[in-house]
């Protein structure tokens, strides 16, 4: 729902419902009178997909069909977790059904992204793919307007065979800046890193604590060249660098970006805070120009209908939060129950937003502002 990810979701309709096996007919009335009230709430009101979504999270096709679904899977689902803690939203699709034009039928024009997140490679992505990838970056309509993320990837192909970044696409070096990691380091646990450099919100030498599976891995650049930045570190080597083609900057991070190390299963290690990650990826977007078109706190998640008729607002985190919800475009007056102070150019602040930890928040039109 809204921009990149569903407003809730349930694996087995049973897990809500409450049946079982054993007891068929034991529902959970409770949960299910509740989930009936906010659904007739809702009905009828148009949330649909964001059509402009500015950032992609790209899958690799070979991993999902492949032996390693888990590591593809379960960061992608973490790093889409860390863009609603930023509000920015975003589509996920394999590398198969992108295209670097609007010519293939039933494919996705690369070129209507400005950001894209390539979360993890446990199977290097295809040649295709990353000549498509080196096209996007490279198109001088685009110069200074895109980005590009990598994860850590692992020297090997879709098949499992040996190989290195070079055999799968020979300007692999002139795209990132660097011929591969270092070296690799076996890494658990809590690992603080320092960024290297001013970086969107953070400062030169802020901490970035992160959480690594028992089974993590950390990739190094121990030298980089003058025309490639390090922008974050640990114990003084390179973890994160920053190349630039075409006046876009290239991302190769040391790192799954979702923290899903296990190949089946992912087992992505849940941040502590939650937050903890966030700032490297929102500096990436902001540095890009990618801001979000409300201000909202990252434990919220905010759905706002087509035609601002209605808004949900979701507590994803376990927090009473009581916020103020900044819209940089609102095409209503009010809101039922709500103060709404409204700007010349179009924004508006709902003021004295409540939601209760693990609660729904649902703002409706007030119809008597709203004039029809």
């Amino acid at each position: 729902m809204g921009g990149g990810g569903a407003f809730f979701q349930s694996y087995d309709w049973n897990l809500i419902a409450g049946r079982t096996f054993d007891q068929p007919e034991a529902y959970d009335l409770e949960t299910l009178g509740a989930l009936g009230l906010f659904l007739r709430q809702i009905e009828g009101v148009p949330f649909t997909f964001n059509p402009n979504a500015r950032v992609l999270i790209l899958r690799n096709r070979d991993a999902i069909f492949g032996m390693s679904p888990g590591v593809d899977y379960g960061n992608v689902r973490y790093l889409a977790s860390i863009l609603c803690q930023l509000h920015i939203p975003f589509d996920i699709l394999p590398d198969s059904d992108v295209s670097p034009g609007g010519f293939d039928t039933g494919k996705i024009n690369l070129s209507k992204y400005s950001f894209i997140f390539v979360p993890a490679q446990n199977q290097m992505l295809s040649a295709n793919t990353w000549q498509m990838l080196g096209d996007w970056l490279s198109d001088p309509r685009a110069a200074g307007r895109r980005g590009l993320c990598l994860g850590l990837y692992q020297d090997q192909d879709a098949y499992f065979n040996p190989c290195s970044p070079e055999s799968v696409y020979p300007n692999f070096v002139r795209l990132t800046g660097v011929a591969g990691f270092s070296r690799r380091i076996p890494t658990s646990g809590a690992v603080e890193m320092q960024f290297a450099r001013y970086f969107g919100k953070a400062f030169k030498g802020q901490a970035l604590p992160l959480q690594f599976p028992d089974n993590g891995e950390i990739g190094l650049f121990d030298s980089v060249t003058p025309l490639v930045e390090s922008v974050l570190e640990l114990d003084g080597n390179p973890v994160v660098v920053r190349n630039v083609i075409n006046g876009n900057p290239v991302y190769s991070c040391g790192f799954y970006l979702g923290m899903a190390y296990d190949a089946v299963w992912g087992k992505e290690k849940e941040q502590e805070p939650y937050n903890a990650i966030a700032p490297l990826f929102e500096g990436m977007l902001l540095l890009a120009g990618i801001e979000p078109a409300i201000s909202a706190p990252d434990n919220v998640g905010v759905y706002i209908a087509d035609d601002s008729s209605m808004i949900l607002v979701k507590e994803r985190f376990g927090k009473r939060t009581d916020f103020d919800l900044s819209v940089k475009k609102l095409s209503v007056s009010g809101f039922e129950g709500a103060t709404v102070l409204r700007n010349a150019d179009g924004s508006a602040v709902i003021k004295g937003v409540r939601v209760e930890p693990y609660g729904v928040t649902v703002l409706r039109r007030d119809d008597e502002s709203n004039p029809k």
